[in-house]
């Protein structure tokens, strides 16, 4: 009777064990998704570097504006962007210098109410637009943050197209590539929430290898395109 007492517990505890370890791997999270070196390549610093581009400005779907900019970023957090016309004339000059922005030239008076909030969060008449401030300089450079790839969290899809997730605090990015296309040619969708119950949501978009070109499009009816200028 002892023995097949003992044997009982012997498998009660075989089972408890199996279990336990069952329930450790049910519960332990899923590797983290590494990138392809090909999606990892659109990725970099947001300085130092510089650059020229033809800048168009569209609101409500119809062309307001196209000029020449220039920039150049000594960092992230010092930089400086002018906008020139055919006759070589500054029509805008913005400058940041540790989350101070400037703005000077004859567009400065017309231009939409910009700023940064307290999360470095770049506004546009008072509304988030999902960009950080540091990130301007990737955004002419066509590359995306390289700071993203520390918030990077799911990999979804399997054999056609797939979307890398990060998420941050205050946002959350999808990067989504397709098989029919190259990855330079690729949107990520950019998500925040605006008074905590309104979803909103930027299309930031890079496409070309030699002459490249990428957009920003959900800025309050605004879009904005721009095009390397060949050196």
């Amino acid at each position: 009777m002892n023995m097949l007492a003992s044997k009982v517990r012997r498998a009660l505890g075989i089972a408890v064990v199996y279990l336990a370890s069952s329930a450790c791997q049910t519960l332990a999270p899923p590797p983290k998704p590494v990138l392809p070196k090909a999606v990892a390549a659109l990725f970099s610093g947001c300085g130092p570097g510089d650059g020229a581009v033809t800048l168009q400005l569209y609101a409500d779907g119809v062309l307001a504006g196209s000029l020449e900019t220039s920039w150049m970023a000594r960092s992230a957090d010092d930089w400086q962007v002018e906008l020139i016309d055919p006759l070589g004339r500054t029509m805008l000059k913005v400058h940041n210098q540790g989350s101070r922005l400037d703005f000077a030239g004859p567009l400065a008076a017309r231009m939409p109410v910009i700023s940064v909030d307290a999360a470095g969060t770049l506004t546009l008449s008072g509304h988030p637009t999902g960009i950080q401030l540091r990130e301007v300089p990737c955004l002419l450079a066509f590359t995306y943050p390289k700071a993203w790839l520390s918030a990077l969290a799911e990999r979804e899809g399997e054999g056609g197209k797939v979307r890398y997730l990060f998420r941050q605090p205050e946002r959350s990015m999808e990067l989504e590539i397709s098989p029919m296309q190259p990855p330079e040619s690729t949107c990520t969708d950019i998500f925040w929430r605006e008074y905590l119950i309104l979803s909103r949501k930027l299309t930031w978009c890079l496409s070309g290898t030699k002459r490249r070109k990428a957009s920003l499009s959900g800025l309050s009816g605004y879009k904005l395109t721009w095009v390397q200028i060949d050196d």
